[in-house]
């Protein structure tokens, strides 16, 4: 059973499959990433990084995968602590460190890479990559269940 904020998460998930995957696609692996999504967030406190693993794996089984391994300029390994910026043709390139919302480090990168996301910071960064993302892939069209959860979250605030 979903409560709160994993029900919230869930309908984010439906709204995500509505929206990317043509309709009657039988993607096993979609469907198996969307059920085991579905069981962390059934078991889990924190929805956002089974969430976030979700986005990811749907990305890649949609034939969106991003390269978090190799530098797209260069085809060198992403080194931890190295600053890289995401182009949405391309994928990640080296960059200077500044505070632009599209740098990311090496660190947070592998991370996801790695299905890890155990730190605020990595989760972080893996919502702003995927989200930015995903935003090109739903044709700049913003998700129903993100304004709801937001306005969820103005109405908490204002107690």
């Amino acid at each position: 059973m979903l409560f709160r904020s994993s029900l919230l998460a869930g309908y984010y998930l439906n709204e995500l499959l509505l929206r990317l995957v043509p309709g009657g696609d039988q993607n096993e692996h979609i469907l198996s990433c969307y059920s085991k999504c579905l069981d962390q967030l059934a078991t889990t406190r924190s929805a956002a990084r089974a969430l976030r693993l979700f986005e990811l794996e749907l990305l890649e089984a949609l034939g969106y995968r991003v390269d978090l391994e190799h530098d797209f300029r260069t085809g060198k390994a992403i080194e931890p602590e190295s600053h890289y910026k995401f182009e949405h043709e391309n994928g990640l390139t080296a960059c200077d460190k500044d505070s632009d919302m599209n740098t990311f480090s090496g660190r947070q990168l592998i991370s996801l890479r790695q299905h890890e996301l155990d730190d605020p910071d990595s989760l972080g960064a893996a919502k702003r990559l995927l989200g930015r993302i995903l935003e090109a892939h739903l044709g700049g069209r913003p998700l129903k269940t993100r304004e709801v959860m937001r306005a969820i979250a103005d109405r908490d605030l204002a107690r």
